[in-house]
């Protein structure tokens, strides 16, 4: 009977959430009157010319011309015809092709009566919504409540990271920023998705105090060696800041899998504790050392694979350009070793630190109490 109830509790959901979700597409996909930018559908495409261009290595590509007939759908050239040329190569690394049916963002300029205007890029997110939609369906279907508290959570994240972007873009100094912005991560995350408990306070203290320590090592190695060249770092527009800017970025990626570490190895420590309320502390360092040896490796390899993948496609890129092997890892590699290892260290930092915060509420100052009261 149960499991009867439970696929028809499955399907009332399926069926309440797809006729939601393609309600939300269905507005999105005509919510152009939202924006501020004018937007445009390709109506008609046609490539006018060929041509080929040499880089600096000497290699021929080739690049073709599209003349496009983009039909605006909001603002005040609503329902007029723009003509727009767009060149892309055959590659298209940095230039796109467009085709019928695209909607694209348009600058539009009207001068003495006639409309020009050049695309400035994809409109997305129709697609992007309905992905989103999937993975929640999929999330709350696989994880139930814990998955609509993590959804909950990354939505008031989401608007944290905002407010903190804003306010960083209004002259605020980053390093404030991202101190805050960690602890109300960590907060949030942790008591949405694991409650209000012992277990959530003791992994709360664990994160913030294995940051600390990290950012403490980094700073220390970083006084005594040479210090990165900066202006080499992605999406590098000035030189303001980017020393600060590269150790929010450190911080913020190592609270993820420092979050996740802590919370195996307190909720452990709770479970060992109300099992065995007279386990004794040689047997708890056992079970912890087993633990942290089951997770520490996992978890390394996902910042790895995470890490360094993603450096890949850049670093190909510049090979196939004939950049040296040499000046690839002298000048890109380097960030990504850096933010490696900084997550290594603070992982396996998390899991002797849990285990000491852990013990020492749960055993010392609780005296052996349960963990669920």
């Amino acid at each position: 009977m149960k499991e009867i109830f439970f696929c028809k509790k499955n399907l009332y959901f399926t069926v309440i959430y797809a006729i939601i979700s393609v309600c939300i597409v269905i507005f999105i996909s005509n919510d152009t009157f939202l924006y501020k930018d004018e937007i445009g559908i390709v109506t008609h495409g046609e490539v006018t010319d060929k041509i080929k261009q040499k880089s600096p290595n000497m290699k021929t590509e080739k690049y073709y011309v599209q003349t496009l007939n983009v039909k605006i759908l909001n603002g005040k050239h609503k329902g007029k015809e723009v003509m727009v040329e767009n060149c892309y190569s055959k590659s298209e690394v940095k230039t796109v092709k467009y085709t019928l049916g695209d909607e694209v963002f348009l600058k539009v300029t009207d001068k003495e009566s006639m409309l020009s205007g050049t695309i400035t890029g994809f409109k997305r997110d129709t697609v992007v919504a309905a992905i989103l939609l999937i993975f929640i369906y999929c999330l709350v279907l696989v994880a139930g409540m814990r998955g609509i508290a993590f959804v909950a959570a990354s939505a008031v994240n989401v608007a944290i990271l905002y407010l903190g972007l804003d306010y960083y873009a209004k002259g605020t100094d980053i390093l404030p920023l991202c101190y805050v912005m960690v602890v109300l991560f960590t907060v949030v995350s942790l008591v949405c998705i694991s409650g209000f408990n012992k277990s959530t306070i003791i992994s709360i203290a664990s994160v913030l105090l294995v940051l600390i320590l990290v950012a403490v090592i980094y700073k220390i190695v970083l006084s005594m060696s040479e210090q990165p060249d900066y202006i080499m770092l992605e999406y590098v527009s000035g030189p303001n800041d980017l020393n600060k800017l590269f150790f929010t970025e450190i911080i913020m990626g190592c609270l993820g899998a420092v979050m996740d570490v802590a919370v195996s190895v307190s909720e452990t420590s709770c479970e060992l504790l109300k099992e065995n309320k007279m386990l004794k502390t040689a047997d708890y360092i056992k079970s912890m050392r087993v633990l942290g040896a089951d997770v520490m490796g996992t978890m390394v390899n996902i910042l790895f694979y995470a890490y360094f993948c993603s450096a890949v496609p850049m670093i190909l890129v510049q090979m196939k350009n004939k950049y040296k092997l040499n000046f690839i890892f002298r000048f890109d590699l380097p960030f990504e070793l850096t933010r490696f290892l900084t997550g290594s260290i603070g992982i396996i930092l998390t899991i002797p630190v849990t285990a000491f915060v852990s013990w020492l509420v749960l055993y010392k100052i609780l005296g052996k109490r349960k963990c669920t009261e």
